[in-house]
């Protein structure tokens, strides 16, 4: 549920997946290396260290709600990347960006997407 007087017009949960997926799609699209640079940080801040992008929120998500928010914003940055980006990053791409990404944080690939 939304929280009132927030200007968020969706719930935490849900804002923490968009806030991920998009900016992973648009530092992605203008560099590969800047896409991987900004996931794997927000990994580190935001799934890791519990650092929270905004005050907007009504709190930190745990561990593992963390984890799962930014693998699923990751998830759907890599098809608004393939949906929309620069001429010539395709699927292929995408997903080999998505390894790179999940390696460098030790953790399993983001698949299905």
């Amino acid at each position: 549920m939304p929280r009132a007087g927030s200007g968020h017009r969706v719930a935490d949960g849900e804002f923490f997946r968009e806030q991920i997926g998009s900016f992973f799609a648009f530092f992605a699209a203008r560099s590969l290396a800047g896409g991987r640079a900004w996931a794997v940080r927000s990994w580190q801040e935001f799934a890791v260290a519990g650092q929270v992008p905004t005050l907007a929120v009504g709190g930190v998500p745990s561990p593992e709600e963390r984890a799962q928010a930014w693998r699923e914003g990751l998830a759907a940055g890599a098809r608004a990347l393939v949906r929309s980006a620069r001429p010539g990053l395709g699927r292929d791409a995408a997903g080999e960006l998505l390894r790179e990404v999940t390696d460098a944080c030790g953790q399993p690939a983001v698949t299905g997407w």
